[in-house]
């Protein structure tokens, strides 16, 4: 009985850290899929808005079909740029990964503001950095005359910052998630194995005792019958 309760036991936490172990990798796919989905969106809005700049300097001529288009395009990167940034920060928090969080939130996005010969330098955290951008982003979506594109401060701003440190950070970040996705991975496999050979021993251990019972009983009864057979017949009558 003692080892048919612990193998009980045994299935009942089983069960609960499978649960939680598929719930950790499946966080950890997640944040896989939204860095990378942020990465990607955050380099074609860089590379709509290029196009659109380009077009306004004269330097590429375009139908207004395919402008239209870019412009669609350029709006439905920046919505998901924006939910990928928040998505990211719901998922973080629900992780206990001090590294990863740790790097997501260090303030090593380097931003730079240029007003003639001077230079503002502003440091940020990858979502203020996102959030910055989106802003910016947006008028350039809904701006049909794109001769006053060039005429926009915003426009290097964001060309100049989208491609360097915020890039840089994201590629840290999607390798980083990559790593946790490993590790999350090949450590609950190492767990949930252990735990699988305790529960192997333990089903060894119920099974000896099932094929001993048998032969325990069976002696039992011999001995009881030998000793039965050394009485005399008047004292057991």
């Amino acid at each position: 009985y003692l080892i048919l309760l612990f193998m009980i036991i045994l299935a009942g936490i089983s069960t609960g850290l499978s649960r939680r172990s598929t719930n950790e990798v499946s966080y950890a796919v997640q944040i896989v899929d939204i860095v990378t989905q942020r990465s990607f969106c955050a380099g074609q809005l860089w590379q709509y808005a290029t196009t659109l700049y380009a077009s306004g300097l004269g330097l590429a001529t375009f139908p207004n079909a395919t402008l239209n288009s870019i412009r669609g395009a350029m709006g439905g990167a920046k919505d998901t740029l924006g939910l990928s940034n928040s998505n990211l920060k719901t998922l973080l928090s629900k992780l206990d990964t001090k590294n990863l969080i740790q790097t997501a939130y260090q303030r090593d996005v380097t931003f730079y503001n240029y007003y003639g010969t001077s230079v503002q330098r502003s440091e940020m955290e990858v979502f203020t950095s996102t959030d910055l951008l989106l802003a910016k982003y947006g008028p350039i979506v809904t701006l049909q005359d794109l001769k006053a594109l060039p005429k926009d401060p915003d426009i290097p701003f964001l060309l100049n910052n989208t491609g360097n440190d915020y890039m840089i950070k994201s590629k840290k970040l999607n390798d980083l998630t990559f790593d946790f996705l490993k590790d999350t991975t090949s450590n609950k496999i190492k767990t949930l194995r252990a735990f699988l050979a305790i529960q192997i021993f333990a089903l060894f251990l119920l099974t000896t005792a099932f094929v001993l019972i048998p032969f325990v009983i069976v002696k039992a009864y011999k001995r009881l019958l030998k000793a039965l057979v050394k009485i005399p017949d008047n004292r057991m009558n």
